[in-house]
């Protein structure tokens, strides 16, 4: 069961990539993303690598793209995240 739904997560994560930039990484936050077992886990099974996002970076983000979109300025998310694609975001600053 657990192969299973690690597969399914993987399934997941190849659908993201198909909408990305090649070798973009995919990027998690919230709920199992914050077992850093079951990420291992999945990745395992999968051979696909998922990055986890801390969900306070998430929020925060979030909330200045909305009072980015509120004042009318359109930012691209790598703007917001002063960082480039292929960046993990951790290291942005």
């Amino acid at each position: 069961m657990l192969g299973a739904l690690a597969a399914l997560g993987g399934r997941a994560v190849t659908s993201v990539q198909t909408l990305t930039a090649a070798h973009a990484p995919v990027y998690t936050a919230g709920g199992w993303a914050r077992s850093r077992g079951w990420i291992d886990i999945k990745q395992a099974v999968t051979g696909k690598e998922a990055r986890v996002i801390a969900e306070p970076e998430v929020t925060a983000v979030g909330s200045a793209l909305l009072a980015a979109h509120g004042l009318g300025w359109k930012p691209a998310i790598t703007t917001a995240l002063n960082s480039r694609p292929d960046t993990p975001l951790s290291t942005a600053s």
